[in-house]
């Protein structure tokens, strides 16, 4: 990637594209399959021995936890409902899904994030439901089996793909090295 340009580019321009064009919010169900691809092409290269927990993970799922929690507490308590519910939903999002894809790019350590990224979908995940009730009012298990089918899918399944094509053909691993620009830009798509 010659141009240093590009990078920012494939950010700011998709965002963009994005406010001028929502008639592509069609296109919603391409993101689950874009994100899963891009999962699969990180843990391509992914050596399961980084994938350790550690103590920053867990600080980092409190965080999300309490910023979520204390934001709510603070609208409800002013009596403004709806801001209540939009701080505890923003507070408490867990590490997102296309992150380790972006320190794959930033060329930092993925191992580290895809375990955060498990610590705190999961966790986050399992803390909703019986926060979910405690904000909202309602329960519907519907959601709860939506979450936990949404993070089978969306992590789990490309790592088991992925695992399963590098014990077939160990040269796997040297694919998003050789793909990287597929996978930046399957990632500004998604943007888009």
């Amino acid at each position: 990637m010659k141009n240093p340009l590009l990078r920012p580019a494939m950010i700011v321009v998709p965002l963009v594209l994005g406010i001028f064009f929502p008639q592509a919010s069609v296109l919603k169900p391409l993101i689950r399959w874009g994100m899963i691809a891009m999962l699969f092409m990180v843990y391509l290269q992914l050596d399961l021995r980084e994938l350790k927990p550690r103590m920053a993970h867990w600080v980092i799922l409190g965080a999300n936890i309490a910023v979520g929690v204390a934001g709510f507490l603070i609208f409800q308590l002013t009596g403004h409902r709806e801001l209540a519910w939009a701080a505890f939903f923003v507070g408490i999002t867990p590490t997102a899904t296309a992150a380790p894809v972006i320190m794959n790019f930033l060329n930092g350590r993925v191992g580290f994030v895809v375990s955060g990224l498990v610590i705190t979908n999961v966790g986050v995940s399992l803390a909703l439901l019986p926060l979910i009730p405690a904000v909202t009012g309602n329960m519907s298990w519907r959601f709860a089996l939506d979450v936990f089918t949404n993070l089978v899918v969306i992590m789990v399944l490309p790592c088991v793909a992925a695992l399963a094509v590098r014990k077939f053909r160990p040269e796997a691993s040297l694919w998003p090295k050789k793909f990287k620009m597929l996978s930046l830009s399957i990632w500004s798509l998604l943007l888009f």
